[in-house]
């Protein structure tokens, strides 16, 4: 709000806009993944790939044409969107993932991403005066780009893992066919 508000020449009251659209796209991703999801539509990976992108996308945007107002709203509007998603589909994956002790795992997720909402527009705000609005606005924005990559490497190890667990269970559940046996003429002696 503040750097639309300075890009744009506009008053802050003028600017206001595009943080509540921001916090109306945070609750319309909710809701549209909840139902997108519940239908099978997408997979966590899926969507997890689609929020970073999407996120990243509308940053870059929204510091594109920041002099525009109309636009910056709507890229807002999207960066909420794309980001809401992010947080409750990460707890249901570390909670799923790490099933023997879901209480710290959740707690480590709220913890993390509690510190990160604190620290980061903390952080942003702060870098203003010395980058400028735009500059400082493309940090989360190429880092919401760039966290897909590493995202990427671990999905495909995971799937790797999964893989291997798979053969791995396949041979134990191969059925043990009846060797024939060797009649041993000392054991049949003592029998």
């Amino acid at each position: 709000m503040t750097a639309i508000s300075q890009e744009s020449n506009i008053s802050v009251q003028m600017a206001t806009p595009a943080a509540t659209l921001f916090w109306v796209g945070i609750t319309a991703g909710r809701l549209l993944v909840a139902r997108l999801m519940k239908r099978g539509h997408l997979t966590n990976a899926q969507l997890l790939y689609i929020s970073m992108l999407g996120g990243g996308a509308c940053g870059v945007l929204l510091i594109a044409c920041m002099h525009a107002p109309i636009i910056c709203f709507i890229a807002s509007f999207g960066e909420g969107l794309f980001l809401g998603p992010i947080f409750p589909t990460l707890q249901a994956i570390a909670t799923r993932r790490f099933d023997r002790v879901p209480a710290l795992v959740s707690s480590v997720v709220m913890v993390s991403s509690g510190f990160a909402g604190m620290t980061i527009p903390l952080s942003i705000g702060m870098l203003i005066p010395f980058m400028g609005a735009r500059e400082s606005m493309m940090i989360p924005a190429l880092l919401c780009l760039l966290v897909a990559f590493p995202y990427y490497l671990a999905n495909q190890k995971e799937q790797k893992i999964v893989a291997y667990r798979q053969q791995q269970l396949e041979q134990v559940e191969q059925p043990i066919y009846e060797l024939p046996t060797i009649q041993l003429p000392i054991v049949e002696s003592v029998a």
